[in-house]
């Protein structure tokens, strides 16, 4: 039986040791047959998932060697009282990495790269998610703008 096919007969609640609380939010949801997702939501986010894969083995920058290296390549510009709540914005090496958990869509903006060339990654640029390719980078602020529910990789030299 395929993984797809597994998944639609799995459905259920979260364990009731960390859970059981939130189960009366969680049942209305999980019995909406609305709410279930069919092949082609369950394909194109299978497809987006593997565009980030492909992103994660072919940038050096993700490789890195050591827990110094990690330490000397990562950091998040936009943390503390800059940050806004729900979006993570990482920059790894020449790349920037923004994680909008939101459901709208976000602006970040990175004073340190204003005028810095960035782009969508190629591989999320030319890939399967037609959401993320709407993401946005604007040169002269350094502003990075991401769809809600979205994950995208700009890299530098754009």
């Amino acid at each position: 039986m395929g993984l797809r096919v597994r998944q639609r007969l799995r459905p259920g609640t979260a364990p009731a040791a960390d859970n059981e609380p939130k189960w009366p939010y969680a049942k209305p949801l999980l019995t909406n047959p609305a709410a279930r997702p069919g092949c082609p939501e369950i394909t194109g986010a299978s497809a987006a998932y593997r565009d980030l894969l492909r992103i994660r083995t072919t940038e050096k920058a993700f490789s890195q060697g050591t827990a110094e290296g990690v330490q000397k390549a990562l950091s998040f510009p936009l943390s503390g009282t800059g940050e806004t709540p729900g979006v993570i914005t990482m920059r790894l090496g020449g790349l920037v990495v923004v994680f909008n958990a939101t459901p709208s869509r976000q602006s970040q903006t990175v004073p340190a790269l204003a005028g810095s060339p960035y782009a969508l990654h190629p591989i999320q640029a030319h890939g399967a998610d037609a959401t993320v390719k709407t993401s946005r980078y604007e040169r002269a602020s350094g502003t990075f703008t991401v769809p809600g529910r979205t994950v995208a990789v700009y890299a530098a030299g754009g």
